[in-house]
């Protein structure tokens, strides 16, 4: 499953949403275990990492747009468990060698 289009992407997106909510930057980016002064550096320019686009998407988006989110990650959790277990299979059978990672 493919990622849907993220709403709040960056620092500026997240601002505009918590001004839109009324929120001061305590209660926006507590609720996702981000320090207020931690927000505030990422709403000045600072990258924001995948996971807290992530977060903030899942905390503030629709409620369609969380559930497609942790679909996907769902199914990349699914798809990794898969592969681990093709790996443990291969090298019982050894048809990979042990030190393959």
């Amino acid at each position: 499953m493919k990622l849907p289009k993220l709403t709040i992407k960056d620092g500026k997106d997240a601002r505009e949403k918590r001004r839109a909510l009324g929120c001061n930057q305590s209660e926006f980016w507590s609720t996702i275990s981000v320090t207020q002064s931690g927000g505030s550096r990422y709403e000045k320019g600072r990258a924001l990492p995948e996971i807290l686009q992530l977060l903030l998407n899942i905390t503030y988006g629709t409620k369609q747009e969380a559930s497609q989110i942790v679909e996907h990650l769902r199914s990349r959790a699914s798809v990794a468990s898969d592969e681990g277990q093709i790996r443990r299979l291969m090298k019982t059978k050894r048809l990979l060698p042990a030190s393959s990672e």
